[in-house]
């Protein structure tokens, strides 16, 4: 492979000079450069003995190693005397876009502007803007590392001008739809010219081949090969899809045929490739500590305890740091700790919040822990308020989905707060402060829609103002309710697939479906013409077994390689890995813990139970 070498050359464009084409000039000279993101990525893989690297000649012999492994090996590494580090998704954020849905896809033709992404490389973190041109035929232009007007997260600050503004092109090269036999030359490549603050132009003026043409002198180029993964031995998706370890919440970057994520959850015990970045100039500088705690919120009876590994998760890289955390809870008296297992006990009725703090750093994580009453029906905040007009408003999610205009309308309605964007960016979840419940029958809203499906929403809500289905189905009060916001049929009684029961009615465009689970009264949403997510199994193309599942989940049918995630109703990812087409996947569930969960298959909803 010819091209799989980085690429650094800086020439004057003598074109411009000339007047020989229009378009944007850059200005800035080779020495006001800053580095960039792609200043800090290796030219190639790490082999397999993981002390050197590969060769333009031999891609196919990249190493493939476990998540533990590469943190263990890798976190800190010095290879011919230089420095490297495993880097983390926001490092890889720099170098490629952290959902494809938002950012690099293959094979869907589209405009996304004003994308907010947490990027770090060298001293710099910080939330930046880009806007993506996808061609869908393999090739994709952005405009990125531009100035934001907002933080994605606290953590990454707002870059508060275009010092780094580049121009990137990607490139699929000899990526299949499904996997081929080694070796084979499949890659991304990657094309980054640096803009800065002088730049006038937009992402139309970079989105066309003549601009990089015109360009090439001032061109930065790197090649990630595809090279599948490895599960018991065995190797899968070779020259489809490309597995590459990041350090956080044991993320790892996956290339598809259809696009790049930087944000895929993968099995820890698969074996990815692994791509190392250069520490920063000027020596070797040791990697952030990070912390994930799995899920981020808990809702339990009193005397439940959490067990380490069974009910929560802790994921901590680099492994120096790994089992080294202590646990506080800001209300003993609700939730105690054990000392010395970091085992989380409920004592009384109350909220408090967790602390996860590695030890002798500043990292730490809090979870939320809601405990009621060890026989506690559902939670009545209220009786039934009958002409609240509060239900969310479902028509914003049609067609083209406005977060704008989603938050610009709970605002005006004043009854709740935005508090997280759940279910892989795809989720808005709104919940109603402590001081405004009595004003509304709902206490939290997601608001969910599947850009794979042209934008389909749907709508799932907690209620807070009845306790059982019986009362809710013979409550005057809760009629009149859904009348004034809309649905005016009568509830009837209905059987889940699962065999629970529910409560449903329909207007003209919409069903709704009342359903309890565990001891949450939950409501959702959705367009008739899409189906029912809750109520409906699968499509014909996918198979999952069993239901309920007990330790494993089973799905086949898939025709293609598909992201797969599994989540709580209340938008926490549990789960995630990648199918393989032709195969039959399995899921590990024995951890989780008994109840009903979202199955997300290339982004189409499904509700699994887990039941022993």
């Amino acid at each position: 492979m010819k091209q799989f070498r980085l690429v650094f050359c800086w020439t004057s464009v003598v074109l411009c000079a000339m007047g020989v084409f229009s378009l944007p000039m850059l200005a800035q000279s080779p020495s006001s450069r800053p580095d960039l993101p792609i200043d800090y990525v290796t030219n190639f893989n790490l082999a397999e003995d993981g002390t050197s690297f590969i060769s333009a000649e031999n891609p196919s012999q990249s190493g493939y190693f476990s998540y533990a492994d590469a943190n263990a090996k890798f976190a800190h590494c010095t290879i011919a005397g230089e420095a490297y580090h495993l880097p983390s998704s926001a490092e890889w954020n720099g170098l490629l876009s952290a959902y494809y849905e938002y950012g690099v896809n293959f094979i869907k033709e589209g405009l996304i502007q004003k994308e907010i992404e947490t990027i770090s490389f060298g001293d710099v973190k910080q939330s930046f803007t880009s806007d993506y041109y996808n061609c869908g035929n393999g090739v994709s232009y952005a405009l990125r590392l531009c100035k934001s007007d907002e933080s994605f997260v606290e953590e990454f600050p707002a870059a508060p001008n275009n010092k780094y503004r580049c121009a990137y092109r990607y490139e699929r090269v000899g990526v299949m739809q499904t996997e081929q036999e080694p070796p084979l030359d499949a890659y991304i490549k990657i094309s980054v010219c640096y803009l800065g603050e002088d730049f006038t132009g937009s992402i139309s003026d970079i989105s066309n081949e003549e601009w990089w043409k015109q360009h090439r002198g001032r061109v930065q180029e790197c090649i990630i090969p595809i090279l599948g993964l490895k599960v018991a031995g065995k190797l899968y998706n070779y020259a489809s899809s490309g597995f590459y370890w990041a350090t956080d919440k044991a993320h790892y970057t996956t290339i598809f045929y259809s696009g790049i994520s930087t944000s895929q959850f993968p099995d820890k015990s698969n074996l990815c490739s692994v791509r190392l970045f250069r520490d920063k100039k000027g020596g070797a500088v040791p990697q952030e500590p990070t912390l994930t705690v799995t899920p981020n919120v808990f809702r339990i009876k009193v005397g439940q305890e959490l067990v380490l590994g069974k009910d929560y998760h802790v994921d901590i890289t680099p492994a120096e740091y790994a089992n080294k955390y202590t646990v506080v809870s800001d209300a003993p008296s609700v939730v105690k700790v054990e000392e010395g297992t970091n085992k989380l006990i409920a004592l009384s009725v109350g909220e408090t919040l967790v602390t996860f703090k590695i030890n002798d750093t500043e990292v730490k994580k809090q979870i939320s822990i809601s405990v009621v009453p060890k026989n506690e029906a559902v939670e009545i905040v209220h009786a039934p308020l009958p002409n609240v007009k509060d239900f969310p408003d479902l028509s914003l999610l049609t067609g083209t989905v406005n977060t704008d205009k989603i938050r610009e309308y709970e605002t005006s309605l004043g009854l709740r707060l935005y508090e997280a964007t759940r279910w892989e960016a795809n989720a808005h979840l709104y919940v109603t402060p402590k001081d405004k419940l009595a004003q509304t029958n709902i206490y939290r809203v997601n608001y969910y829609y599947n850009p794979q499906d042209g934008g389909a929403p749907y709508i799932t809500a907690q209620i807070n103002c009845v306790g059982s289905l019986e009362e809710a189905q013979h409550s005057k009060n809760f009629a009149e309710w859904l009348k004034t916001n809309g649905f005016g049929e009568p509830l009837k009684s209905i059987a889940l697939n699962d065999g629970s029961k529910a409560l449903s009615t329909t207007n003209q465009d919409l069903s709704l479906k009342c359903w309890i689970e565990k001891k949450v009264f939950f409501m959702i949403i959705e367009p008739i013409q899409k189906g029912n997510g809750i109520a409906t199994m699968t499509p014909k193309s996918y198979r999952i077994s069993p239901i309920p599942a007990n330790d494993v989940l089973h799905i086949s049918g898939m025709e293609i390689a598909a992201p797969i995630s599994v989540y709580t109703l209340d938008g926490v990812l549990v789960y995630q890995t990648v199918g393989n087409a032709g195969d039959e996947l399995t899921i590990p569930v024995g951890d989780l813990a008994e109840g009903v969960y979202l199955l997300m298959i290339a982004g189409e909803p499904h509700r699994i139970m887990i039941a022993r």
